[in-house]
């Protein structure tokens, strides 16, 4: 779909959100069976959705789907210590939106095996991969299991002035993981978070990162700062660069593609709510 003839920014954010969630859905049943790399974030991109968006997640008929993922996870998960870092935190993902919907059409029987979680925690901090270790303990601890005790806290940001790419996709999932994926108002004083998004958004915006920019735009509206111009800003990158993206005709299988798509689809389903 291009969108070529003069539109308000209001249209054109309408067409290009319900541009992506039909494209988002295409990409994901394109397989019948995905495997937990795709499952997990699929399954928290629609969580996330229905938290952000709820009125268009239904619309959209999206429950659907979430339902089909949910009926499709395996009954016991195990932390292989071979998993890649977005392996793991996939799975932790499927066991985090499985709780949400443990209920009612959803119910069913899921186990993990802890020790292998704790093994799998004390790898990654032994090969420096801290950003994972931290995200997968932090969802344990919305789990409410004991497991996530063992990993650092947010206030720590071992990567602040050292790698800003990773500290602000750092800052970004202290919103999501503090509004419970935006099931859960922000509460408590994040006004230096909210100040140092505001402040890097020119910065992401001169690198293009469409994938932190989306995130970024997500958090700022969840804090309420839809009107600033930064957020705009923001948005308006997304609205430049993702029809461009979509056209380099990768599929589901890519997954940081996929995780850029998902984003940004939740990015602007905040338009069809209006």
């Amino acid at each position: 779909m291009e969108i070529s003839y003069q539109v308000s920014f209001n249209e054109k954010y309408y067409y290009l959100a319900d541009y992506l969630i039909k494209y988002w859905v295409n990409l994901i049943t394109e397989v019948d069976k995905p495997c937990n790399l795709i499952s997990g974030l699929s399954l928290i991109t629609l969580h996330g959705f229905t938290g952000y968006a709820p009125k268009t997640f239904f619309s959209y008929k999206l429950d659907n789907i979430l339902r089909e993922m949910l009926n499709q996870i395996p009954s016991e998960i195990e932390f292989d210590p071979l998993l890649s870092c977005d392996e793991a935190l996939a799975l932790v993902d499927i066991l985090y939106v499985h709780k949400q919907y443990n209920n009612g059409n959803y119910k069913r029987l899921l186990c993990f095996n802890e020790t292998s979680v704790i093994d799998y925690l004390a790898n990654l901090l032994e090969n420096g991969n801290i950003m994972y270790y931290w995200l997968i303990g932090e969802i344990l601890n919305l789990l409410g299991t004991n497991l996530g005790s063992l990993t650092t806290k947010h206030t720590l940001r071992p990567y602040k002035n050292k790698n800003k790419l990773y500290d602000i996709y750092w800052l970004t999932h202290i919103f999501f993981l503090k509004t419970e994926y935006f099931h859960k108002p922000l509460q408590g004083d994040f006004s230096n978070e909210i100040s140092e998004l505001l402040g890097v958004s020119n910065w992401i915006i001169q690198l293009k990162n469409i994938d932190l920019a989306a995130e970024a735009s997500i958090c700022l509206s969840v804090a309420g700062k839809t009107q600033t111009q930064e957020y705009k800003s923001l948005v308006n990158l997304l609205c430049d660069e993702i029809q461009g993206f979509t056209n380099k005709g990768l599929s589901f299988t890519d997954f940081d593609f996929l995780h850029t798509i998902s984003v940004s689809m939740v990015a602007l389903a905040n338009f069809l709510e209006k």
